[in-house]
């Protein structure tokens, strides 16, 4: 929990770093990211126009399966432009918990990829193609399936007509 106590802010503001364990984050039933290690980040907290403005970056690395080769490699999210208001508090302690799991939420990419270049698997035996290539010469037969559909036919009454 990242929390701050109002009574310790100037309008200097105060540096905070720090680190969270990654169970926040609530991402540990997810089927594509393996693990996520701690959550590091170094905020500036300060009082501006009867308010809180939290500035500052985290970083988190993420062990992640690839989404075309199944393979688990490391991915870093850091985002160095968090930046919050906090309008009027009333309260002795504000809870920045929640909007610090969205910015890192939102800053996941909604599949990771190993690399752009990532060839991915066979869709007939399975082989990781960046590895080597298949046995079954999938390569070959890839023009077959579009040569599929340039072998249908369409008849008018498939089309609407005005």
């Amino acid at each position: 929990m990242i929390k701050i106590l109002v009574s310790k802010l100037t309008p200097e503001g105060i540096n905070v770093p720090g680190e969270e364990p990654s169970e926040f984050l609530g991402l540990e039933n997810d089927d594509n990211i393996c693990s996520v290690g701690s959550i590091y980040y170094e905020l500036m907290m300060q009082l501006v126009n009867n308010g809180i403005l939290v500035t500052g970056q985290l970083d988190v690395a993420l062990t992640c399966r690839c989404a075309k080769c199944m393979e688990e490699n490391e991915f870093h999210i850091e985002n160095n432009a968090i930046c919050h208001f906090y309008e009027k508090p009333n309260k002795n302690e504000i809870d920045l918990t929640d909007d610090i799991r969205e910015d890192i939420l939102i800053a996941l990419p909604q599949r990771f990829l190993c690399s752009n270049s990532c060839k991915g698997l066979c869709f007939r035996c399975g082989e990781n193609l960046n590895t080597r290539r298949c046995s079954c010469g999938e390569a070959n037969r890839q023009g077959d399936v579009w040569q599929k559909l340039n072998q249908l036919e369409f008849k008018d009454q498939y089309f609407y007509k005005n």
